[in-house]
């Protein structure tokens, strides 16, 4: 019988030669040579197979279902639906498997247990690890060893093929293996949507094994956890801690269609109004999400723990903002240390300054915001030494959201200051994650504009209700990459005490860093009189016109490379900073150019590739892009890869050193890293590098607004150089980040906390 092309069939196969292999799922194409076919007629002479595995070596024999495709590139081929290798029947050919499936078996190991068990070796193993001290030389520790590889990689190599088949690669592959062990696949196919989880697998890939079981489309689980990933979703990429039911049920279907498997058939179908209702009303019931109306009758579902966390968050603001507590200094006291002050250092506090002293130090919250040259760092040391002087037993904690952050503050204030994570013992986000009570007299946390709603709960929750809090912040820098707004709710509420800093000291007057940043928070543009100034005289501030990409490029490159080998600039002093990730002048794009530029390929640096958009090589400098609680290594922490090495195991260890750590990342762990020559604005926040180098560019004006390009500039300390277009730049001015997240902390905190003493 000639088979069809697209048939099904069974056959036994050889590894003959392996042409190609993809390290991110395990796609291999491969010749080959069939063992058992259910024909003697082949439509080729040349046997090429393709499929996925997790592991794949000459000589290898495999069983499988596959079938005969054209392929564009490789030919007439047969692919595989699915395949599982077959224990050798020679000794010859179970000495080679041992040494390839079981990783510290070598040549001589080997062959003395083949030897000893002959044909029988792969059953003696697997049936007890006792079996094995019947070979000369062999121990205990080892015996145990070898057995346990055996069985694990026999057991995992059939969950790693289904979830390979199915579309997964190899690291989702070792998630669900972990997860959920040898029954793995039974409870796979009994509900894919279990696989949702497990962490750092979501809903589309679980989507991918319900197609391929035949799950229907509008299957209650599937709706249920696709609610529960749109809401997710919309908190990660949006902010928001809610959705409305309306929204929830206008988007759902289109959301599903474009992240979910079911592209096909939801052509014509679709989840009905009723089904997300009973979805809804089952999520509650497994108390998954909340659902809460607001004033206008206006349903609003969070999930269950933003829910907790938004009126966590008001009952604690009301605790500290009107519970009494005991004064550190009487309004007497104060007006005498600001006299003494001032004498001592010959340099008068500006009114609002003054204001900020007694606003801290007289209430249980406060806020203390402001741009740059504004005074902010001179009013914290200000407020510090007030507290150190009239009670010198005080307990004075600093704190910033991130590691750069908090180090910034050691510099400016000459205390220790440290992440709020580590100031409350913060390690995740977990409903049981406990908190360290933080005692004292007074709480200074810097950069405030950074901190999201979930850190700010539990910031809240670890602070002991005798302490003063005071959150410094310019808000009108960008919102918090996680979700609420909430310095700008707090602030817009109106019931916590803030000063707004407003007037610019004549030494930061000097600095066209300090006044165009001013500018355009104002909207003043560089077209307007008296609007922004790049007097290259001052050698701070640095305009380069072009309108082609290409040069933008070569400028920026061209620009580091004069700071470093001109000005003796390191090259860990200069930082680039896009407003977007993809395109000509995103992330992605620049950071290849640099490290081409100023990490080149060498003999003497070994790389690692992550997966298509990463690859790293030693020297180069990468950023966390995420919290990772296990490693204590923070979301935009920026380090420099010292090593790439294989440990016995021979897993690929990635070494990285952090300004106060090393830390080793294994081939799991590293995919939280990128590389950061070039970093977006957002992950620069809280950070300050003597050089910014900024494209403006018209390609980019989808990104650009005036909050935007006013951070990027402000993390500068001694030089600012934009690169692009003016009329890009005066286009930005005009818009203002006009960011609304669904949250109802400012109405909660408007409605249950009480007005301010006037």
């Amino acid at each position: 019988m000639i088979p069809k092309e697209g048939m099904d069939i069974p056959v036994k196969f050889e590894v003959v030669k392996i042409r190609k292999r993809f390290d991110t799922n395990g796609y291999t194409i491969f010749e080959a040579k069939f063992t058992d076919y259910p024909s003697t007629f082949l439509p080729t002479s040349e046997i090429v197979l393709a499929g996925n595995f997790p592991s794949i070596f000459e000589e290898d024999e495999f069983e499988g279902v596959g079938s005969w495709k054209n392929h564009n590139i490789y030919g007439y081929g047969f692919n595989l639906e699915w395949a599982k290798r077959l224990v050798p029947q020679t000794e010859k050919g179970i000495q080679e498997f041992l040494k390839r499936c079981v990783k510290g078996i070598g040549n001589k190991t080997a062959e003395k247990i083949v030897q000893h068990f002959g044909l029988q070796t792969i059953s003696q193993i697997e049936a007890d690890w006792k079996n094995l001290l019947k070979v000369p030389g062999m121990g205990e520790k080892r015996a145990k060893k070898i057995h346990e590889k055996m069985a694990s990689h026999k057991k995992y190599e059939d969950v790693a093929m289904y979830v390979l088949s199915n579309g997964g690669g190899y690291k989702t592959a070792l998630r669900i293996y972990e997860a959920l062990g040898d029954s793995a696949i039974i409870r796979i196919k009994e509900n894919p949507y279990s696989l949702c989880s497990i962490p750092k697998i979501s809903f589309p890939q679980a989507d991918k094994f319900a197609k391929n079981e035949r799950i229907p489309f509008h299957h209650i689980e599937r709706v249920k956890q696709g609610i529960l990933y749109f809401l997710e979703n919309d908190l990660k990429s949006k902010g928001n801690l809610y959705v409305t039911k309306r929204n929830l049920s206008q988007e759902i279907n289109s959301f599903l269609l474009h992240v979910g498997a079911f592209k096909d058939e939801t052509n014509h179908e679709f989840i009905s109004y009723g089904k997300v209702n009973e979805a809804l009303d089952m999520l509650i019931e497994e108390e998954k999400v909340v659902i809460e109306e607001d004033e206008e009758g206006v349903e609003c579902i969070y999930t269950k723990s933003y829910h907790v966390i938004e009126n966590q968050i008001v009952k604690h603001l009301k605790k500290l903002v009107e519970e009494s507590k005991t004064p550190i200094a009487t309004t007497q006291q104060i007006e005498e240390f600001i006299t003494e002050y001032e004498t001592t250092h010959k340099f008068p506090l500006a009114e609002k300054q003054k204001e900020a002293v007694f606003m801290a130090l007289q209430n249980g919250m406060s806020i203390l915001t402001g741009g740059p040259g504004t005074g902010k760092t001179q009013t914290i040391n200000t407020i510090i030494q007030c507290i150190r002087t009239i009670k010198p037993t005080a307990t004075i904690h600093l704190c910033a959201p991130t590691g750069k952050a908090s180090k910034r503050m050691t510099e400016l204030t000459g205390m220790e200051a440290m992440t709020i994570h580590r100031t409350i013992g913060l390690n995740g986000f977990q409903k049981e994650n406990k908190t360290t009570l933080v005692q004292g007299d007074f709480v200074i946390i810097d950069e405030s504009s950074m901190i999201d709603a979930f850190v700010f709960y539990k910031l809240l929750e670890a602070i002991d209700e005798d302490v003063r809090i005071l959150f410094v912040g310019d808000y009108e820098q960008l919102p918090s990459v996680g979700a609420g707004l909430i310095l700008r709710d707090l602030i817009n509420s109106k019931k916590i005490p803030t000063t707004v800093l407003t007037e610019i000291f004549r030494q930061a007057r000097e600095s066209q860093i300090v006044m165009n940043s001013h500018k355009i928070i104002k909207g003043i543009k560089t077209t307007d009189k008296d609007g922004l100034t790049f007097d290259t005289n001052k050698n701070d501030f640095y305009f380069i016109q072009t309108q082609n990409k290409l040069d933008v490029q070569s400028r920026i490159i061209e620009m580091v490379d004069r700071f470093v080998q001109v000005q003796g600039y390191k090259l860990r002093d200069i930082q680039v900073l896009s407003p977007m990730r993809k395109g000509d002048l995103g992330v992605w794009r620049l950071n290849r150019l640099m490290q081409q530029k100023f990490n080149p390929p060498s003999a003497t640096k070994k790389e690692w590739k992550v997966n298509e958009l990463n690859f790293f090589r030693e020297g180069d400098k990468v950023i966390q892009t995420v919290n990772n609680y296990d490693l204590e290594v923070f979301n935009g922490e920026v380090g420099y890869i010292h090593s790439i090495s294989r440990n016995k195991e021979g897993d690929t260890i990635v070494e990285v050193e952090f300004d106060d750590k090393t830390v080793a990342y294994d081939e799991l762990s590293i995919e939280e890293v990128e590389l950061a020559f070039v970093i977006t604005i957002h992950k620069s926040q809280g950070s300050e590098f003597p050089v910014v180098i900024m494209p403006i560019h018209s390609s980019q004006e989808g990104m650009l607004n005036k909050n935007l390009i006013y951070t990027a500039w402000t993390r500068a300390k001694e030089t600012v150089v934009s690169i692009g277009s003016k009329d890009a730049l005066d286009k930005a001015i005009d818009k203002t980040d006009n960011t609304i997240r669904f949250s109802k902390i400012k109405e909660k905190i408007a409605k249950q906390i009480l007005p301010i003493a006037s």
